[in-house]
């Protein structure tokens, strides 16, 4: 899963940590980020991926996030234009892995 604009990482320790064994919290800011992993605490850190970027620049064909179940986006579009928007959302959906059955 990725927690995009995950701030202090509240949705990833209190939803997405329950339901997934790793997450990946992209954050723009570099001081929320490190914040993160002192709030969710060592052992859930352990689990998760900390990337310092904006979600409009995340790369795509990145190895860290090659495949996804989920994408959980809050509070963040609305800082995008409606391009950058549409292009981020469209990058994320392409990492989105296909469940069938």
């Amino acid at each position: 899963a990725i927690d995009a604009g995950a701030g202090v990482g509240r949705v990833t320790k209190h939803i997405l940590l329950k339901r997934y064994d790793c997450v990946q919290l992209v954050e723009a800011d570099s001081g929320w980020s490190k914040r993160s992993k002192t709030y969710l605490g060592r052992k859930r850190a352990a689990r998760c991926t900390f990337t310092c970027s904006r979600i409009e620049e995340l790369d795509q064909d990145s190895d860290d996030t090659t495949s996804i179940d989920l994408v959980w986006l809050q509070w963040t579009l609305q800082y995008l234009t409606d391009a950058d928007a549409v292009e981020t959302l469209q990058n994320l959906a392409a990492r989105l892995i296909l469940r069938t059955g």
